[in-house]
């Protein structure tokens, strides 16, 4: 009998160490009210699927007190989210604490589960290639050979074209007064009053006068128009630059001349 009272006295202080080195659920939560309200926070913003802000208030909630419940919620959340290292290594902390059996339980099973995946994971990665170091460096060759330069057509220069086009302008212009002086002294030569004879001859004297002027400046700027466009159709490196160009009365026509 009394061999029996002692083996039951054994058996009772056994169970006594066992249940309090596991912990419950309560000593699993924080004590502090500034880490509970962290808690409770991080679990409204869990319940409405804002992992973020679930997240963010449970390590805020940590850094007040390191409660184990802190780990296993982070672990759930990470897990959620399909961060499975971050997961697991929040799970093993909890675990660390010796939490109750069915929580140990339930927590490896979910362990088991994210480490699979991760093989899984990794399996259909691709392989890289190794590196034996005995590769041959890529060698980039600089080219020497200066751009080849972009001439455009002569038809494409605007400018040459409108000096051109207002030196036939201006030409056409003179030959009408020009004509228009010898109409005037054929009537002058026609006409027997000498005073209208006069008035004829002073309009169409005024007329050649204008004419020639007008025609002057009007073959000044069909010349250069020429010279621009053929300037501009000669390659870069050959483009002789115009340096003054001069334009006067000559005694059979005009004389043009440039310094190049």
């Amino acid at each position: 009998m009394r061999r029996a009272v002692l083996v039951l006295v054994a058996a009772a202080s056994l169970g006594e160490r066992t249940s309090s080195a596991e912990k419950t659920v309560a000593d699993l939560r924080p004590k502090s009210p500034d880490a509970q309200r962290y808690l409770a926070e991080g679990k409204k913003s869990y319940d409405i699927g804002d992992f973020n802000g679930a997240i963010e208030k449970y390590k805020a909630g940590a850094l007040v007190e390191s409660a184990p419940m802190f780990n296993f919620n982070l672990g759930q959340v990470y897990r959620q989210i399909g961060d499975y290292r971050a997961a697991i290594f929040q799970y093993q902390r909890f675990l660390s604490a010796n939490p109750p059996q069915e929580m140990v339980v339930s927590v490896q099973k979910l362990l088991d589960q994210m480490r699979a995946e991760l093989d899984r994971q990794a399996m259909r990665e691709k392989p890289t290639e190794a590196i034996t170091g005995l590769e041959k460096p890529t060698t980039v060759v600089a080219s020497s050979a200066a751009p080849s330069s972009v001439v455009e057509p002569w038809y494409a220069d605007a400018f040459g074209w409108g000096l051109s086009g207002a030196g036939a302008v201006a030409i056409g212009a003179a030959g009408y007064l020009f004509v228009s002086a010898s109409s005037l002294t054929d009537d002058a030569s026609n006409t027997p009053d000498q005073t209208r004879r006069h008035d004829l001859e002073n309009q169409a004297h005024t007329r050649n006068v204008v004419g020639a002027v007008v025609v002057v400046g009007g073959i000044g700027l069909l010349a250069a128009g020429v010279i621009k466009l053929v300037v501009h159709s000669a390659p870069a490196h050959s483009r002789t630059a115009v340096k003054s160009l001069t334009i006067q009365p000559a005694d059979r026509g005009i004389s043009v001349a440039g310094r190049f």
